[in-house]
């Protein structure tokens, strides 16, 4: 009887192992099918094949599911959805292995809200947290050299000085500020904030933005006319684009009175018309912008 009682206990453990298998298999395929949707580009089918995912035997999935869900949400302009599961998540959220990308695509968010120092702040964050991930680090420095010429408040720039301790987003902190006293026409101010900077710290992506600083810096105190330009540098108008850039500088060049200087704000609209009107929306946020020109 005894032994009996022993297999009957052996094969519904073994039931019980299976079904746990079973489940566990069935949340990581469709976890994955979820994963190969987004990076067809069917973000909505993505969203459907993670609402099917129950709770039970997702444990460990939990928080690549919530990463995914709202970098789906977002990539299909449900912006509100995305950024209320991102909050949600670092409120209630110890630090994880995620963390820094729940916070670059806030950033990228607040970049489509027009929100330039926010989507500044929350790049830093990312930076800051991002373990040493070079590939992740260098995108961020590319996200973040996009934000130069923007409208970038300077509270926000005074309270991330007090309260971001790293010593490369320090060093991103006085290239913005440096750019922006440029802008303003103050070379002197602009020097002071560029003394502060060791070359060896700045980031191979903003290394050019940096050298371009130190060079106006030194510069008589002139005015300057800033113009913002919309052009395809990228995708099927690039070549186009590109023309049309350079006629645009040349016009510009030729054109200025005695004691003016010109800079240029330069968005790529990836030759698309949607990207186009985001783009002039970002430019007519900067009070320092003179014109636009777009397609």
């Amino acid at each position: 009887m005894n032994n009996r009682r022993i297999i009957v206990i052996i094969l519904f453990s073994g039931l019980l192992s299976a079904q746990g298998w079973f489940r566990q298999k069935t949340v990581e395929d469709r976890f994955n099918k979820a994963v190969e949707y987004y990076n067809e580009g069917r973000f909505g089918a993505a969203e459907s094949a993670l609402s099917k995912i129950g709770a039970k035997g997702a444990e460990e999935y939990q928080e690549a599911m919530q990463l995914m869900l709202m970098k789906s949400k977002y990539r299909s302009g449900d912006f509100d959805g995305a950024r209320s599961i991102g909050i949600s998540y670092i409120h209630n959220m110890d630090y994880t292995d995620y963390q820094h990308f729940i916070v670059e695509t806030l950033g990228d968010i607040f970049v489509e809200d027009g929100n330039y120092s926010a989507a500044l702040r929350q790049y830093l964050i990312a930076r800051r947290t991002s373990k040493g991930d070079n590939v992740f680090t260098r995108r961020l420095n590319e996200k973040v050299s996009r934000l130069f010429g923007l409208n970038i408040s300077k509270d926000v720039i005074s309270e991330l000085f007090v309260t971001d301790n790293d010593t490369v987003n320090q060093i991103i902190l006085r290239l913005v500020e440096a750019f922006q006293e440029l802008n303003q026409s103050n070379p002197e101010q602009a020097a002071q904030q560029l003394s502060y900077v060791y070359p060896e710290y700045v980031p191979d992506e903003l290394f050019a933005i940096y050298e371009q600083l130190i060079l106006a810096s030194y510069q008589e105190k002139s005015t300057i006319v800033t113009i913002g330009i919309v052009a395809s540098l990228t995708g099927l108008d690039s070549n186009e684009g590109r023309i049309f850039l350079r006629g645009i500088q040349q016009a510009f060049k030729h054109h200025l009175q005695v004691g003016h200087k010109v800079s240029y704000i330069i968005l790529d609209n990836v030759s698309d018309e949607i990207e186009t009107a985001r783009a002039i929306s970002a430019l007519l946020t900067n009070p320092s912008i003179t014109a636009i020109v777009a397609p």
